[in-house]
């Protein structure tokens, strides 16, 4: 994962107003992929990084400002405003 979180320069930490952003849940707690949809290379950068984990068996949510349910997506969407990934849990 850590590859691919990398690849790009446009990787910003803050988080602006208008924003978008994925949380990605790990072993070391998040990392999160911050965008702006008017921004053609971090819109790049966040839709390989969200098909990527979504490859390697990753759940992806949209997940509401209000704090209601969200629901499972499986394409990725620069206008979604926040999304959760997290690896599938292994039943055993």
């Amino acid at each position: 994962m850590s590859m691919s979180l990398k690849r790009k320069k446009t990787m910003r930490t803050e988080i602006n107003t208008g924003d978008s952003f994925m949380a990605i849940m790990g072993a070391c707690g998040d990392t999160k992929i911050i965008w702006d949809k008017n921004n053609q290379d971090e819109v790049d950068n966040a839709r390989r990084t969200f098909d990527d984990l979504l490859s390697k068996s990753y759940l992806a949510f949209s997940v509401k400002n209000d704090s209601s349910e969200g629901e499972q997506i499986k394409v990725f969407d620069p206008n979604i405003e926040r999304m959760i990934l997290s690896p599938q849990m292994k039943g055993g």
